[in-house]
């Protein structure tokens, strides 16, 4: 049971619901207007009377039965909701599939190392599990809030031992994320040169995979912080702050990543 308000008219109605889901993208479930705590009462015992006896057909019909008229699926829903439900359940299965790997190589690392040792070619079936472990286990590290750099640097060094190919376009989505949640941290504390560190380790140590992300929006907040902070910061250098010269060197560099450059 919810209560329902439509945004433009603000009228508002308490709407009873079902919903069968049936593994993967099959879901299926039926909408209609409260008709009180009675009926709503006996609808609800009806239906999970058949569900906990295992009877999907039954509960499936049950539902039909309650709401007549008004039964959906995944095909009702607009497309940008078909797109998330879907997301969803891809990424619940995606993960299940990427344990399944993970296992898969761990009882076959012994095997792999001695044919590595051997100077053998790996088989694809073995080659092609690695790479993937390998570049998930990158997009994972650069989706923390504070990305390992020598994480990051270990695995990249692991995908050219192998010849493997990095998964650009995955792990420049990650990048992109993190670079901008990165700059937000940064706009709102614009002294800290710990926070401008680390972005400059982690611009560092991808470097070598020429990631091809889009820069419009960071470009964006380094000048704005360029401008008003910049020259202040210059100044003190000046006179010899080594707090201030320290964040001039560092946001220099950051510039120089960014292909930015601000003025005096």
């Amino acid at each position: 049971l919810i209560r329902v308000k439509s945004r433009i008219t603000t009228e508002e109605n308490d709407i009873s619901f079902a919903v069968l889901h049936l593994g993967d993208h099959n879901i299926f479930g039926g909408v209609r207007k409260f008709m009180g705590d009675e009926h709503f009462g006996a609808m609800w015992n009806d239906i999970v009377q058949k569900f906990k006896e295992n009877d999907i057909p039954g509960t499936f019909r049950r539902i039909e039965n309650h709401f007549t008229s008004v039964n959906y699926s995944l095909w009702h829903l607009f497309r940008d909701e078909q797109r998330a439900v879907i997301s969803r359940v891809m990424d619940s299965a995606v993960t299940d599939l990427g344990r399944n790997l993970r296992q898969l190589n761990d009882i076959n690392l012994p095997v792999i190392q001695v044919i590595k040792k051997m100077g053998v070619p790996l088989p694809r079936v073995f080659s092609s599990v690695m790479e993937f472990i390998l570049n998930d286990d990158l997009s994972k590290i650069l989706n923390q809030d504070n990305p390992d750099p020598a994480g990051i640097s270990r695995i990249i060094s692991q995908l050219r031992e192998w010849g493997f190919e990095p998964d650009t376009v995955s792990i420049s989505y990650s990048f992109t994320l993190r670079l901008n949640a990165c700059m937000e941290r940064f706009i709102s504390d614009p002294e800290n040169t710990d926070i401008l560190r680390r972005i400059i380790d982690l611009m560092d140590v991808v470097k070598p995979l020429s990631l091809k992300y889009e820069r419009w929006h960071i470009q964006n907040m380094y000048f704005i912080i360029g401008k008003s902070l910049c020259p202040e910061m210059r100044q003190k250098a000046m006179k010899g702050n080594p707090e201030a010269q320290e964040w001039v060197d560092l946001f220099g560099r950051l510039g120089a990543h960014l292909k930015v450059e601000v003025g005096p």
